[in-house]
């Protein structure tokens, strides 16, 4: 992938932080599938030409998905739930996952997802209410939107947001 290049994001999770993310993501040229539990709470950035997906699924099938989510619960349905994307999760799919889980979860998506050949990008974690400071990049087989050295695109979010460390 070309720095500067445009992706094909899906976005779940537009709380007050997964809004702005979005919003950054869209504004920065990238094309987004947006997708909440909440109805409504998509409604500025389908204005602005995000596409809106009614199912966890369909916001899965572009070039990375990006979770932005309350805790353990909300990521596991998300992932692992009847409408889960692991199971349908593509090689060539980057998961970032941004949302707030704790350490035992991280782990296992980052084994979940080496399974599957697929990457998941796990950001900062936060548990009992202090930051393991540095965020944790799991670069496991096949392809994605990761450049050689195992970059993230982070066009739109900015290049410290997500790193390799």
């Amino acid at each position: 992938m070309a720095k500067g290049e445009s992706m094909d994001i899906g976005f779940i999770g537009l709380g007050r932080m997964g809004t702005g993310m979005a919003a950054s993501l869209q504004r920065a040229g990238n094309t987004l599938t947006v997708y909440n539990r909440t109805p409504g709470k998509d409604e500025d950035l389908v204005r602005a030409g995000a596409k809106r997906a009614s199912r966890i699924a369909e916001a899965c099938s572009g070039d990375a998905i990006i979770t932005m989510l309350a805790d353990d619960s909300a990521l596991e349905s998300v992932v692992y739930g009847e409408d889960g994307f692991l199971a349908s999760l593509s090689e060539a799919t980057l998961h970032i996952s941004s949302s707030t889980i704790s350490t035992e979860l991280s782990e296992r998506l980052a084994r979940d997802h080496a399974r599957r050949s697929a990457f998941c990008i796990r950001d900062r974690i936060w548990t009992a209410g202090r930051c393991r400071c540095r965020p944790i990049v799991d670069r496991h087989g096949g392809r994605s939107g990761c450049d050689r050295k195992g970059n993230a695109p982070t066009r739109g979010i900015g290049s410290k947001s997500i790193r390799r460390i």
